[in-house]
């Protein structure tokens, strides 16, 4: 043992001595010893500045004890040198005392000499004359037991004598000569250890004869090396060279220099011991290195030796199944020595800078490994070798079976005693151990147990337990915390609740009669608590060391209970049974049931293998079975055990519950070798991807990832297809951050729209495949892939047609409405595709609730409801054996509820089937109402090529004169009212734009000969956002009209060329003005003269087109007319003129109007809902902002500042829907 350094010198006071004494100069002597330091590791963090301190440290202390050891020398050798005659000598001693009253204690209390004697000694010699004893004082001194502390003090006690009478060294020397033989080393080396360091320091300090000590010392090195074979004196050389091998060896710290390589600076080794001679110090490191040699094969044997123990026990155990308790002991005690020379020999390398020998690591044999191929476990493993082959199933299990509460430490010593342990003999024979031999031992333990009397062996029951009497008297208190403890012992349902129970029993309730009702309340648990079992059994393993009486006690309980339920061979108490089967499993994984009498149970129930006894053999197996199959010392019976068992499954006829019990048992206990799933081999870039799309993605970081994935090179067509395939798997996501993914593909789609189809494409067909295969293992997709469809339409990345489309898929697609038909796409019991449905009208159904998508809806809900009684109503549910899911029932429910409160619900599929034909026959009869109302369109078209003839002069001016100017007044301001309460429609009431009136719009008139209309140029003009196709519909048509008049004969007059200059003088004067006028946005709509509205609004030939919808085209039929008036513009003379003109409602020109009324209705709906959305998210982003601002700033502040000075106010952002008026202008 080091002790520990002090870098405080003590010194002694000098010895009061008679005038011829004080002639020898006295100096201060150290009396504390100053050993080598203690070197400590550094961290394994180097940090450089802490290393130059321990190097500074280092040299410091070892500076001081160098100068320490040189000034007793040098005292020694003055005192040598200045030594009196003999006359002065004894003249000087007889003023000191002689008395033989205080001679012999003191001479005593040097045999019993310690650091804390030291100033009273020192005293009592400077008083006494010890001339006469100093025979007797050096054999104290030799023979005193001393320990590594005091040393340094019996060296400054020698020194002292040494120095004061000149006979004390030869009767020392003499003395060291009797004890340090070379014969009796070995007979107390502990003894050794202590003097041989003590005689080192005599010699160096010069205490001793120099020429004669150190021969001395050098025989008795020479013998502790060379007469040890077993090497046990190395602990005695390893303290030698520690605490005296600078001094005689030249050992410097091996870590010290380590960390001044580290430093990689210059640092000198300066106040080298000088004490002896080099050639002195050459020849004891030569006897060093060559007795660790001698060492280093020494402990290479030793490990073959130890390898070859393992292998012969690991081949036991393979033959046997089991290791006798003689070789487990041998092979402990032989593995604790060698360690224990491992690690002497690592310390002696560490001094003398050696290094250490390499221990070859035999590999197992072929055989045993291709044989068993389990891993065994090994009790210094980490937690991270932890595989499929290994003991415990995880880390946790490991812990809560291995890991228990060490009670010892909060009980005192005699509050418990160590269980004893029984060996049981056995030979060391290995013998294989076949199945044959286990089928043998099986039907012998049937025998036994058939062949027992209860009246054989009396066993004490659990009424004995319940017997006895209160300790002492005052145990009233101690009882009723009893029954708090007993009646609070089922909630104990984890870990630390059970470590905490056991605890507060071995501190508070350990009384006899306590331990007593504990078993009683452990053994008698209730037989449907086995979620307590392992708990149980965890507190009882916790209280076995301190109290083995409980565990032995209810091992023996379990033991004949079990063996009752043997016996008795009836078919009741099945869950008792399999309590007490698990109960004992669970103790067998705590080591506190022995695992031979698990196994013994095991063959007891193969015995008798049927009825109950095969759901007690699976449950034991499935509760200890893994643990026995992977334990060594019982893995070759355990195997052989499965093999009977699977033959026994195979041989007999056993119901298929048993069937199932016996595999699931088997393969818990020894699983199948799963093929290992090889990890796909991504580049960074992807790994980075799906870090930020699949794990860090969710509300609050959806702006930032956003940002970071635009930063991608998506120029690279790799990363491209990565990406989308990426953007394209949603059940990679969490499912509540399957809409920040929708958000994220909604930003990437305004920057790249190729990407935003790719995916909706991929989506679309993964649907489409999941109703295709249906296979169950893939509805968890499917539902995020429908989940995900329905964000991307919230997020405007898909129309409300998609979503239409993939409901009535999913409906439809392998759907087979007729009872008799079973479709294998849609099975009867199959209820999938009514959840999928659902979840798709949850994401994004609230949306369906105007226009043309809110009828789409009304008629897919019809559809939706048929669908579901006709799954509702099949044969193969059954109200009292197999009842329709109830959780469909709410699904359904809570959806048509949610978006549709009114919707009239049917009870049962026949009345379903009856809505559906009405609505269809409503949509049949509206559908002929249009084809017929296609063909009298073209029919008014054609007369309208043949028999319309141009509008001439005269009768414009007579249409002119004919019309009453107040009336043409009156209906202009009539006309602009109109266009106000319109125009408050638009803005205020846009929840029922799609049900409102339009105002009917004019065409922009074009001046001619013979100043005709052409109404369909004015209809383009006023259109300009209408589809391509309709456009080039439009165009066919009045190619088709060009076409119909070239065919005519055609007349050129003088009117007509004034028509063409005057037209062309129109145009020209047109593209001027609108060439300075280019700001202005020109107005969508020629506003109607005031004087005109009235008489627009007393016309019988009016028409509100908003009845021209197509969505209430049915309802309003009968209220339609046959023309509609529009009111055509002339000019002449600079003066427009204004005449009304009856179009037909089917005409081209009318159809146009009206569904660019349409459009922009759809439009303005469309801003309004981006608009409140809009809103809607950034109240949502604040809100959240806040929450996380309130939860991460809670520091409170400090309440000497004043926060109010010079404070501006903060911005509150307004919050709600935004004012309509503000956005889209005034009334």
């Amino acid at each position: 043992e080091t002790p520990t350094i002090s870098t405080e010198v003590k010194v002694e006071q000098p010895i009061e001595s008679t005038p011829p004494i004080e002639e020898s100069k006295t100096n201060e002597t150290p009396v504390e010893e100053l050993l080598p330091p203690t070197v400590p590791e550094p961290p394994p963090e180097e940090n450089l500045d802490l290393i130059r301190q321990q190097v500074t440290n280092y040299f410091t202390e070892r500076s001081d004890r160098l100068k320490q050891r040189q000034e007793l020398l040098e005292q020694n050798l003055l005192a040598e040198k200045n030594r009196l005659n003999a006359e002065q000598q004894q003249a000087a001693m007889t003023r000191l005392d002689s008395s033989i009253k205080r001679i012999p204690p003191f001479i005593k209390r040097l045999r019993t000499l310690t650091e804390q004697q030291r100033d009273a000694l020192c005293r009592d010699m400077q008083t006494l004359n010890l001339t006469r004893y100093i025979s007797e004082v050096a054999t104290a001194l030799t023979e005193a037991k001393l320990k590594m502390t005091d040393v340094w003090t019996s060296v400054q006690m020698c020194s002292l004598l040494h120095q004061r009478y000149p006979d004390f060294s030869m009767s020392l020397y003499e003395n060291w000569l009797k004890v340090l033989q070379k014969d009796t080393l070995s007979d107390n080396l502990s003894k050794v250890r202590v003097d041989l360091r003590l005689y080192a320091e005599l010699v160096t300090v010069h205490v001793l004869p120099i020429n004669q000590s150190m021969h001395h010392l050098l025989t008795i090195l020479n013998a502790l090396m060379n007469n040890d074979k077993d090497f046990s004196n190395l602990t005695i050389l390893i303290s030698f060279c520690r605490l005296c091998g600078e001094d005689y060896a030249e050992i410097f710290s091996s870590k010290i220099r380590k960390s001044i390589i580290k430093l990689d600076e210059n640092i000198e080794e300066t106040n080298r011991s000088s004490f002896h001679s080099n050639e002195l110090k050459h020849q004891i490191r030569q006897m060093l290195d060559e007795y660790f040699q001698r060492l280093s094969v020494y402990l290479v044997d030793e490990h073959k030796q130890l390898q070859k123990q393992e292998q012969l026990m690991k081949r036991t155990m393979e033959n046997r199944g089991e290791i006798n308790q003689e070789i487990k002991d041998k092979y402990e005690q032989t593995n604790t020595t060698f360690q224990k020379l491992l690690q002497n020999t690592e310390t002696f390398a560490d001094l003398l800078e050696q290094a250490m020998p390499e221990l070859p690591i035999e590999e197992a044999s072929k055989k045993s490994s291709d044989r068993t191929g389990i891993d065994f476990y090994l009790a210094g493993r980490s937690d991270d070798d932890l595989g499929g082959n290994t003991l415990w199933e995880d880390s946790d299990t490991k812990q809560f079976y291995e890991d228990t509460v060490d009670l010892k430490l909060f009980l005192p010593g005699y509050a418990f005693r160590e269980p004893a342990t029984t060996t049981t003999p056995a030979s060391e024979e290995t013998e294989t151990l076949d199945s044959v031999q286990m089928e043998q031992e099986i039907e012998k333990e049937g025998l036994e147990v058939t062949s027992t009397v209860e009246a054989e062996e009396e066993d004490t029951t659990l009424a004995d337990i319940e017997d006895g009497v209160e300790e002492d008297v005052g145990a009233n208190n101690i009882k009723l915390m009893m029954d708090v403890f007993v009646t609070q012992l089922p909630t104990c349902v984890n870990r630390e609740m059970i470590d905490k129970a056991a605890r507060d029993f071995a501190t508070n309730l350990n009384t006899k009669q306590n331990r007593k009702r504990l078993i009683k309340a452990l053994y008698t648990v209730q037989r449907t608590y086995l979620h307590l079992l392992p708990f149980y059994s965890r507190l009882i393993a916790t209280l076995n060391p301190v109290m083995p009486e409980i565990g032995n006690e209810l091992v023996r309980l379990l033991k004949n209970e079990f063996r009752a339920h043997i016996r008795r061979k009836d078919q009741i108490y099945i869950e008792s049974k399999i309590k007490t089967v698990r109960f004992i499993g669970e103790l067998v994984k705590f080591s506190v049931f022995p695992k031979n009498e698990a196994i013994n149970c095991l063959k007891t129930l193969l015995s008798d293998f049927r009825h109950h006894n095969i759901e007690m053999c699976c449950n034991l197996l499935e509760t200890c079975g893994r643990f026995l199959y992977r334990s060594p010392d019982c893995h070759r019976r355990i195997e052989i055990i499965l093999e009977i068992l699977m033959r026994k499954k195979a041989v007999l006829t056993l119901d298929s519950r048993y069937t199932t019990q016996i595999e699931n048992a088997y393969y818990y206990c020894n699983p199948p070798e799963a093929r290992e799933i090889e990890k796909k081999i991504r580049s960074p870039i992807q790994e980075y991807l799906r870090r930020l799309l699949f794990k860090d993605l969710n509300k609050i970081t959806i702006e930032k990832i956003l940002r970071q994935i635009r930063k991608f090179n998506w120029a690279d067509a790799d990363f491209r297809s990565y990406a989308i395939k990426c953007l394209a798997a949603p059940y990679s996501v969490k499912f509540n951050s399957i809409q920040c993914l929708a958000s994220i593909l909604s930003g990437l789609s305004h920057f790249y729209d190729d990407v935003a189809i790719e995916v909706l494409d991929n989506v679309l067909d993964d649907i489409r495949l999941g109703l295709e295969i249906n296979i169950p293992k893939f509805n968890q997709r499917r539902l995020c892939m429908i989940k995900y469809l329905g964000e991307l339409y919230n997020y405007r990345v898909v129309d409300s047609i998609i979503i239409f489309r993939t409901l009535y898929l999913l409906i439809t697609y392998g759907v087979s409405l007729e009872p008799s038909e079973i479709s294998d796409l849609d099975p009867p019991e199959h209820l999938f595709r009514i959840r999928l449905v659902c979840t798709l009208l949850d994401s994004c159904g609230q949306y369906f609730d105007r226009g043309t998508s809110k009828k789409r809806l009304d008629c897919f809900l019809i559809y939706f409801q048929r669908y579901y009684y006709f799954k509702k109503e099949q044969a193969i549910w059954n109200p009292s054996s197999y009842p329709f899911p109830l959780e469909i029932e709410q699904i359904f429910d809570e959806c048509v509820m949610d978006l549709r409160p009114k919707f009239s619900k049917t009870n049962s599929h026949a009345k379903a089937c009856e809505q559906v034909e009405n609505m269809e026959k409503e949509f049949i009869a509206l559908i002929n109402q249009q084809q017929a109302k296609m063909s009298s369109k073209d029919i008014s078209h054609q007369s309208r090529d043949t028999n319309l003839a141009p509008i001439t002069e005269d009768e414009e001016q007579q249409q002119a004169s004919t019309t009453n100017p107040d009336d043409l007044l009156n209906a202009q301001q009539q006309e602009d009212e109109e266009d106000e309460e319109d125009n408050e429609e638009n803005y205020d009431d846009d929840d029922d734009e799609c049900h409102r009136a339009v105002r009917s719009r004019r065409t922009r008139p074009s001046a001619g000969s013979n100043e005709r209309t052409s109404g369909g140029s004015g209809a383009d003009e006023e259109c300009p956002e209408t589809d391509d196709n309709d456009t080039a519909g439009l165009d066919d048509e009045n190619n088709g009209e060009n076409k119909n008049s070239t065919e005519r004969t055609k007349v050129t007059t003088a009117e007509d060329n004034d028509f063409v200059k005057a037209f062309e003088a129109l145009v020209a004067e047109s593209v001027a003005q609108r060439s300075n006028d280019l700001t202005k946005i020109p107005a969508p709509d020629i506003p109607v003269p005031v004087h005109l509205r009235k008489s627009k609004i007393a016309s019988t030939t009016n028409i509100n087109l908003s009845h021209s919808d197509g969505d209430d085209e049915g309802e309003n039929n009968n209220k339609k007319p046959e023309s509609v008036n529009f009111v055509v513009m002339l000019k002449k003379n600079n003066k427009p003129q204004f005449y009304n003109m009856a179009v037909s409602s089917t005409s081209e020109m009318a159809l146009k109007l009206k569904a660019r009324e349409q459009a922009d209705r759809e439009e303005k709906a469309q801003l309004k809902i981006l608009t409140l959305n809009m809103s809607t998210r950034m109240e949502q982003q604040e809100n959240d902002q806040e929450s996380i601002m309130n939860v991460t700033n809670r520091t409170p502040q400090a309440a000497g500042l004043n926060l109010n000075r010079d404070k501006k106010p903060k911005y509150v952002p307004p919050k709600g829907a935004p004012d309509a008026d503000i956005i889209f202008g005034s009334k």
